[in-house]
């Protein structure tokens, strides 16, 4: 038994025919085809705007940023994080649920980019419970140093805004300024142009 085709790719979104074709033990062969539809479910993006923590304010410098690309399906996030400015050396950093603070998941050293969450029940936080603490701004990230063990800088993260649609603004009308209406007059500082209406400069 055979289906073709077997694969697709996000240029295959709509609907696509495929065939599928058996053949039994003495040779016959018989087809029929299917349709499969491909959609875009589109990823939620959550953001976070990394700063010092309560016991780093006056002490850290150190900003940043931080997203989580949750996917449709609700089974995983990447994860990208972005510093500068620590005041020393960085000894972890993790994403943390909650007041408590409890550690979900452990990210790597340093700048991080497309870190793979995949959720699992965590501690005494199920699948659900962590991404029902992503879309109510329950998820934070959180860098340790070795100046702020318990956290230099830490950032909660929450859903971005936006359209995914660009609406072009509409063209800008077109204006009659001035016409001329006299060209090349001699004049005592030159020659000049003669047009009906009177030019102001902008306001400084």
């Amino acid at each position: 038994m055979t289906v073709s085709p077997n694969s697709f790719t996000s240029a295959d979104l709509g609907d696509n025919t495929v065939t599928l074709t058996v053949t039994d033990f003495a040779g016959n062969v018989n087809t029929c085809t299917a349709t499969v539809t491909i959609t875009d479910t589109p990823a939620t993006l959550y953001l976070a705007s990394v700063r010092p923590t309560t016991t780093a304010v006056g002490g850290s410098t150190a900003s940043g940023t931080a997203a989580i690309l949750l996917s449709s399906s609700g089974t995983l996030a990447a994860v990208n994080v972005s510093f500068s400015n620590l005041s020393s050396t960085q000894i972890t950093a993790h994403l943390t649920i909650g007041a408590s603070e409890d550690y979900v998941f452990n990210l790597p050293q340093g700048q991080v980019t497309g870190a793979q969450w995949n959720f699992v029940p965590t501690g005494p936080y199920s699948v659900a419970d962590l991404v029902a603490a992503i879309k109510s701004g329950n998820i934070s990230v959180r860098i340790d140093t070795a100046k702020y063990p318990t956290g230099e800088v830490k950032g909660t993260f929450i859903q971005g805004t936006g359209s995914r649609t660009f609406v072009a603004p509409a063209a800008a009308p077109d204006l009659a300024l001035t016409n001329v209406t006299a060209t090349d007059v001699e004049a005592s500082n030159g020659v000049i142009h003669v047009i009906d209406a009177v030019l102001l400069p902008l306001p400084v």
